[in-house]
């Protein structure tokens, strides 16, 4: 059974939430789904990189962590998957103008969450 966690910033009021459950449901029939929380404010990576950093580890090893804050289904969008302390981290890389000014802002605090990682790329 695999389990897949979801931390989004996608709300629940809408069917977005619903047709990424149903893709990877259509997928992979047998998935769990966990949603860690899907109501991170937009273009705020800090926090949800705080909510998973002190969640992921309560999951079994092999649990998948997908992550997508602000991905706005841009065309310049890429990925990045990585294995960590025996689980699967998935997220979004935001485009570049956006990312080097969170390095700016806050790459201490993005350095010490991400420090607790230290996991191989995939």
């Amino acid at each position: 059974m695999s389990i897949i966690t979801l931390t989004t910033d996608l709300g629940t009021t809408d069917f977005y939430l619903a047709a990424v459950k149903g893709s990877i449901l259509s997928a992979m029939p047998d998935a769990t789904i966990v949603d860690i929380s899907h109501h991170i404010p937009p273009y705020q990576i800090i926090q949800a990189a705080f909510l998973l950093s002190n969640a992921y580890y309560h999951f079994p090893l092999e649990t998948v962590h997908l992550v997508s804050i602000d991905n706005s289904y841009q065309s310049d969008a890429k990925f990045v998957a990585l294995k960590a302390k025996g689980h699967y981290f998935i997220g979004i890389v935001i485009p570049e103008h956006t990312s080097d000014l969170l390095r700016q802002r806050s790459s201490d605090r993005v350095n010490k969450l991400m420090s607790s990682f230290s996991g191989d790329t995939l």
